[in-house]
C-alpha cells in the first residue's frame, strides 16, 4: 500500500483529468472533467500539433471530454531511467522550441523526487503525457526550463537519499513563500505578529 502511495505507477485522476484508466497494452482512457473543458481542446490541439513526434501519445479516439490514446507505460522512475535519458529530453526541447511552446508539471514529484511526474516509459522510449499546462513560451524560456529539469534529474542520480533533505526543505520554503506572496495572508501576518506583540510574546 505505501509503495503505490510513494511509488505510483500512474495516477487514476488529476487537476483537470476525473479519470485515468489503461484499457489494454495499446490502449488509455483519459475523461476530462467538466469544467476542465479548455484543458481537453489544448490536450487534443497539442496531440495533433506533434502527432508525427514520438514523444507524445497518439490519438485513437475521442467523444465529448474523453480521449483514447496509445498506452505509453508506467511513470518513470529515477532507478529505470533509459541510458539515453537525457538526450532524449533535449531532443524534446529542440522540439519544443521550434514549436515555441513549453510543457510545465513534469519533472522530480514533490512527494517523492524518485518518481518522475508526467512523464511515462515503455520500451526505453520517454513520454510525455500531460498537456492540459502547455503554454506559448520563447526558445529561451524553454532552454532555462529544461536545464533546471534535468539538473533536478542528475541531483536525485547523484546524491541519492541525501537529496531527499534538500527537496523537502525547498518544497517547504516554496509553499510558504507562495502563501505569503497572496496579499491577504501578508496582512494576516501582519495582525497576528500585532496580536503577538501585543500579548507580550514578539
Amino acid at each position: 500500500m505505501i509503495k503505490k502511495i510513494f511509488y505510483p505507477d500512474g495516477f487514476s485522476f488529476g487537476s483537470d483529468v476525473e479519470k485515468c484508466v489503461k484499457i489494454d497494452e495499446n490502449t488509455f482512457y483519459k475523461k476530462f472533467k467538466e469544467n476542465k473543458y479548455d484543458s481537453y481542446i489544448k490536450t487534443l490541439f497539442i496531440l495533433n500539433l506533434l502527432k508525427d513526434e514520438i514523444f507524445v501519445p497518439k490519438v485513437i479516439k475521442t467523444n465529448n471530454l474523453e480521449l483514447y490514446i496509445s498506452y505509453c507505460g508506467n511513470l518513470v522512475k529515477t532507478n529505470n531511467l533509459p541510458n539515453d535519458w537525457e538526450s532524449q529530453l533535449i531532443n524534446v526541447k529542440k522540439t519544443l522550441q521550434r514549436h515555441k511552446i513549453i510543457f510545465r508539471d513534469w519533472g522530480p514529484w514533490e512527494l517523492n523526487p524518485y518518481v518522475i511526474n508526467n512523464i511515462c516509459l515503455k520500451d526505453d522510449q520517454l513520454y510525455f503525457i500531460d498537456f492540459g499546462d502547455t503554454q506559448y513560451a520563447e526558445k529561451d524560456f524553454i532552454e532555462d526550463y529544461f536545464n533546471r529539469k534535468i539538473r533536478s534529474i542528475k541531483l536525485v542520480l547523484n546524491y541519492g537519499y541525501l537529496y531527499l533533505l534538500f527537496h523537502y526543505v525547498r518544497r517547504f520554503i516554496i509553499m510558504i513563500w507562495r502563501k505569503l506572496k497572496r496579499p491577504y495572508n501578508l496582512l494576516l501576518l501582519y495582525f497576528i505578529c500585532q496580536y503577538l506583540k501585543f500579548k507580550n510574546f514578539l
